[in-house]
């Protein structure tokens, strides 16, 4: 982080000017590459039809320090249309403050303004730092895994690994959310004694995948995934690549069974995804015992 970063004030805009939008176009090329770019044009498109882009300046020299872009979807998530959060970037000189958070919640703000109930995007399973923003921060939950979403991406973040994704759904005026936006994380007591999904070994100091443990009828269960599989990518592609698909497998038959995820915990060297039942399921279950 620079030193004018760690000093920085900063403001929250929404951007329809060229100028900006171009700016956001090369902020994605430095963060992913080439091949991974929202144009300009579709901005502009999405900019007048329902959709926004927020930007987060430096005040201290007028730099663009982040940014994030939605357009308007409407699927069987929903009998509204909402909002599909498809791009968030911080520039490297100023992570680890927060911006990706504020940005969200920002906005979550237009969102409201603008009548939208909801806010979807899709995150990388694999990216724990990044589902911890997602769910405990922002208060989010993911109950439909798409494989490959993106078939085979050549960036250079998801080379080589199929792009599976969770699709988060955002409820801008659920209880859970609306006390993460006053500063409070969702992270319940509970949640450690919950039975692991999948048993791991250690080999050289590196996690990996084992047996897939029964889907039982409790009220939770705890997934693991490296805490960052970035660090283990290099040396042992193949670990990676087993995680993937030991995560896949799990998390399409526990969200059969009728979980979702609500949030993660973390360690230095793994950490753990939390599915509880949702309610509908614990009230067809409930319903089936008392019968």
């Amino acid at each position: 982080m620079s030193t004018a970063a760690k000093q920085a004030k900063f403001r929250y805009d929404v951007v329809t000017d060229f100028d900006h939008l171009e700016e956001i176009v090369a902020l994605q090329k430095a963060v992913w590459g080439e091949d991974v770019v929202t144009s300009l044009p579709q901005m502009v498109a999405a900019n007048h039809n329902g959709g926004v882009v927020i930007a987060v300046f430096d005040d201290n020299n007028g730099r663009m320090a982040g940014f994030c872009y939605g357009f308007p979807g409407f699927s069987e998530l929903s009998d509204k249309p909402y909002l599909c959060s498809h791009m968030m970037a911080i520039n490297p000189d100023y992570q680890n403050q927060g911006l990706g958070e504020q940005l969200k919640f920002e906005q979550r703000k237009w969102g409201i303004a603008y009548g939208y109930e909801k806010i979807v995007w899709t995150f990388d399973p694999l990216e724990a730092r990044n589902a911890y923003l997602n769910l405990c921060k922002l208060g989010a939950y993911a109950k439909t895994y798409i494989e490959s979403v993106y078939g085979e991406m050549k960036d250079k973040v998801n080379i080589g690994i199929p792009s599976d994704r969770f699709l988060v759904e955002w409820d801008l005026h659920s209880p859970t959310v609306t006390v993460a936006a006053d500063g409070r994380r969702n992270v319940q007591t509970e949640w450690k004694d919950y039975q692991k999904l999948v048993n791991i070994q250690w080999q050289d100091g590196i996690p990996v995948p084992d047996s897939l443990n029964h889907i039982g009828d409790g009220p939770g269960h705890l997934l693991p995934v490296p805490a960052n599989h970035r660090t283990i990518i290099e040396s042992a592609p193949d670990v990676v690549m087993d995680w993937r698909m030991t995560i896949r497998h799990a998390v399409q038959k526990a969200f059969a069974a009728g979980y979702r995820i609500v949030g993660i915990l973390r360690d230095p060297s793994i950490a753990h995804y939390v599915l509880v039942q949702n309610r509908q399921t614990r009230e067809n279950r409930k319903n089936a015992i008392d019968q």
